[in-house]
């Protein structure tokens, strides 16, 4: 079942995490957003239907026949609706604010270290209506997505950013696989959710704690 306070809740917690960061080409990698992307995994985490595609340009398009209702203007907003304008799009939180997908520590879209920079590359922000908005997407009332499946599997795959580099890793469980495309963990995630299962992300050490290097010792 689609859980609203759920999706609110977890886009509160990516923007209070400095792990998390803005990033347009890397924003489906689970570890840095653009403002659609941080829609789209706040609402599918918690039950609701979002494609893999959504973006700015296509919601009016997409999100009505997904049982998401358009309601122009502001009036009778409520938590949990998405705000949306030409080119951006954020969720209201309620008590005048929302989260957001800002921008990165370059005030642009791309070419950014991972993680939040600045504080406010993912952002709780108030007053919500600053930024003129068209109106807003309600979500449907009960409309849920496929069940979760969590199965009997208990290997170890995730996404690593090692040791606080500007790089991304894949770990299997076994060893670990440079990336050198955001497009091969889009690939990843895809094929862990056609199985039934969620890939997560995480930064491992740093250049003080290179616990990352101490993972690959573990492995040989």
């Amino acid at each position: 079942m689609a859980n609203l306070e759920k999706a609110v809740t977890w886009a509160i917690r990516i923007a209070n995490d400095p792990a998390h960061g803005y990033d347009q080409p890397h924003r489906m990698g689970g570890i840095d957003y653009d403002c659609s992307s941080l829609v789209q995994a706040a609402f599918r985490q918690a039950g609701y239907p979002m494609p893999d595609w959504l973006w700015t340009g296509n919601m009016h398009a997409t999100l009505p026949a997904l049982g998401y209702t358009w309601h122009q203007g502001m009036g009778g907003i409520r938590r949990g609706d998405i705000l949306w304008k030409t080119g951006h799009t954020a969720i209201y939180i309620g008590s005048n604010a929302r989260v957001e997908a800002w921008m990165n520590e370059f005030n642009g879209a791309s070419g950014g270290a991972y993680g939040d920079q600045t504080g406010q590359e993912i952002r709780v922000h108030a007053p919500y209506d600053d930024d003129g908005f068209a109106g807003y997407f309600r979500p449907p009332a009960c409309n849920s997505s496929k069940p979760s499946q969590t199965g009997d599997d208990d290997t170890m795959q995730c996404i690593i950013q090692p040791n606080g580099e500007n790089r991304l890793v894949y770990f299997d469980g076994t060893k670990c696989h440079d990336l050198t495309h955001p497009d091969q963990v889009k690939a990843l995630q895809q094929v862990a959710k056609a199985c039934g299962r969620r890939l997560p992300s995480l930064k491992l050490g740093s250049k003080t704690a290179p616990w990352y290097t101490r993972l690959q010792q573990a492995l040989r």
